[in-house]
């Protein structure tokens, strides 16, 4: 039994699950060389299955996740990332109504919303046919699931089946949502909180990152890193007023103030003149505060002490961190890679127990023992590039047993590797 998953939306990526074993997985950007290759993975498809000697033919089932703010459009491009650096005056219009009329205006993209969900059905179906005629796969071959259900079921391959886990979900959006919180009992998923796109304590951080001159889901390490070079003292005043804009109810979902997509007119008002260092130490400590207070508010509701973290806010290491340091958290899975690209591992899980149950076989999916699972270079592989480029007239080139010693040991002495 063979499933192909993929993520088709930012770092797209495909992996090839068989009978219940994750066998390939790589990302688009390693064969297009574009970071962050958004669109269809055909390249990923194609190693995944000549990896291991197998033609789509012999694909059961092809799982993709639902990339909600785009997906009318099968090919994708630069899309998501103009619809976060958008500056029309559209978007302009919009920022500054939802900072004058909060309310008003989140009553407007709500109504938004319905109507794209009353269209989804057929934006599904043409979808299907438009993917099946790239990968050359029959649309009913393909199954599309919810952008934040992939992400939950991520990590699912190495939580234990004897407990029950809390899983995580939080990111700038997909598929309407923000953030989710799941149980898991090692066996069935259940949703119990679910937080809007509109809510999305993620796209904040993105937006923030585009406010500081960087680029959106790619530099937003810097602004974490900036972070802690910024004062104490001035930090505490910015994050008050960033603070008030968030809260969480007792049913565990995260809401906003204003609409979070069109927040720039928010950060062009009230953080004018505020230092770059200042700006960031503060949306850190948003994110890390409002995350911890979430995690620590569903353990209390749910008595489950065990957690897993999936999604690309999850990439923050010091909020993931903040959270580790928890009383209440007794072990913590953060997925490896949890942003979008993990997705394709979700999709293969979704994917697998579906054709198990649907066809009553022994469900069994084995845990993920490494990442090791793209392309890989053999001794001769690399020789014959070294010869081809010519390499030894430049660079001192040499063959090591065990090559972390050997690169430790000349790291030590201040030599460049």
């Amino acid at each position: 039994m063979y499933v192909l998953g993929m993520n088709v939306g930012h770092n797209a990526t495909a992996c090839l699950l068989k009978d219940g074993r994750i066998m390939s997985c790589v990302s688009e950007e390693r064969f297009t060389r574009i970071k962050n290759f958004c669109g269809v993975p055909l390249k990923s498809i194609k190693f995944v299955l000549e990896d291991n000697s197998i033609t789509i033919k012999d694909i059961d089932l092809v799982v993709t996740d639902d990339y909600y703010p785009i997906y009318t459009d099968p090919y994708y491009g630069k899309r998501y990332l103009e619809a976060y650096t958008n500056k029309s005056l559209k978007k302009k219009i919009f920022s500054k109504a939802g900072y004058l009329f909060p309310g008003a205006f989140s009553k407007y993209l709500n109504l938004k919303s319905v109507y794209y969900q009353m269209k989804k059905n057929s934006i599904d179906s043409d979808f299907k046919i438009n993917l099946g005629k790239m990968i050359n796969v029959s649309p009913d071959k393909i199954e599309r699931i919810n952008h934040h259900l992939a992400h939950a079921l991520s990590p699912c391959f190495n939580l234990p089946k004897n407990e029950k886990t809390l899983i995580f979900t939080s990111d700038g959006e997909g598929s309407g949502l923000s953030g989710s919180i799941s149980i898991f009992d090692g066996k069935e998923l259940k949703v119990i909180s679910k937080t809007g796109k509109a809510d999305s304590i993620g796209c904040l951080y993105a937006i923030a990152t585009i406010y500081l001159g960087m680029k959106p889901l790619e530099h937003e390490f810097k602004v974490m890193g900036m972070a802690p070079y910024a004062k104490s003292y001035h930090v505490d005043k910015i994050y008050s007023k960033l603070r008030r804009l968030f809260w969480i109810d007792e049913h565990l979902v995260i809401h906003s103030k204003f609409n979070i997509p069109f927040i720039d007119y928010f950060f062009e008002k009230e953080m004018k003149f505020v230092r770059f260092d200042t700006f960031a130490g503060a949306v850190q400590k948003l994110v890390e505060d409002i995350k911890t207070e979430w995690v620590r508010k569903a353990i209390n509701k749910t008595g489950i002490h065990s957690l897993a973290l999936s999604g690309g806010t999850f990439m923050n290491v010091k909020a993931n961190q903040k959270i580790a340091e928890l009383e209440e958290v007794k072990k913590l899975f953060v997925m490896p890679s949890s942003g979008d690209e993990s997705n394709a591992m979700g999709c293969c899980y979704y994917g697998y127990k579906q054709i198990c149950e649907r066809n009553k076989l022994l469900w069994n999916p084995e845990p993920l023992k490494h990442l090791y699972l793209g392309p890989y270079y053999n001794d001769e592989y690399v020789e014959s590039l070294i010869k081809e480029r010519n390499l030894r007239k430049k660079y001192e080139i040499t063959y090591s047993k065990n090559i972390a010693r050997a690169v430790g040991q000349l790291l030590a002495k201040g030599e460049i590797v």
